[in-house]
């Protein structure tokens, strides 16, 4: 074997010099590529050795609705709140009011909040006042009507803000209300996303 390839060496030498330099290049090419593959290898299996630590899970921020159906005493109605939102009570066969639906914020908030829906089978939609102010229109169970705005006192002597719709369908008065401590900054988008979702039951 040593043999052979001190022979080989003795016939490099006796090559012409522009030979001698093309064989060379050719072996430190293939060297170079040898040495290349074998790094790269390396390199991959080191990556695949890598423990990446997991993505942290990304909070849905997002406000998640629930459904409220009440189906009793002739009186078919459905709508959806807010998970921010608890049903306080449903009071029956109160005066005048065969149903009322209160709700109020799960955590207490600056406002004093509470929205109800009433139904009456006796009266018609509240007539708007001096001091009302029609804030425009909305759809509710599929009728076109207005959102009032009035100011009340409430018994403990603050200001209350009001917003109520109304809605009669045979003979049945629905009147959805936000009511909050007089402010400026309330939020009604969710109060008026309740209202569009509000849906009589045939």
């Amino acid at each position: 074997m040593i043999s052979k390839f001190k022979s080989y060496l003795e016939k490099l030498r006796n090559l012409p010099d522009k030979q001698k330099k093309i064989i060379i290049v050719v072996i430190v090419i293939v060297l170079g590529l040898m040495m290349g593959y074998f790094w790269f290898n390396s390199a991959v299996e080191k990556i695949k050795n890598i423990k990446l630590p997991p993505l942290p899970k990304l909070e849905d921020t997002a406000t998640k609705w629930q459904k409220f159906e009440y189906n009793k005493n002739s009186l078919n109605f459905s709508f959806e709140y807010p998970s921010e939102m608890d049903i306080l009570q449903v009071q029956e066969e109160v005066p005048q009011s065969p149903v009322q639906v209160s709700l109020s914020p799960k955590q207490t908030d600056d406002y004093n909040t509470l929205w109800t829906i009433v139904t009456d089978q006796t009266g018609s939609c509240k007539k708007i006042g001096v001091s009302d102010e029609v804030l425009g229109d909305i759809e509710i169970g599929g009728t076109t009507t207005q959102k009032i705005k009035s100011s009340i006192t409430g018994y403990d002597g603050r200001i209350y803000t009001n917003i109520s719709v109304c809605l009669k369908n045979n003979g049945i008065i629905y009147t959805l209300t936000c009511n909050h401590q007089k402010s400026e900054n309330y939020d009604y988008s969710n109060f008026y996303k309740m209202i569009s979702t509000f849906k009589l039951i045939k």
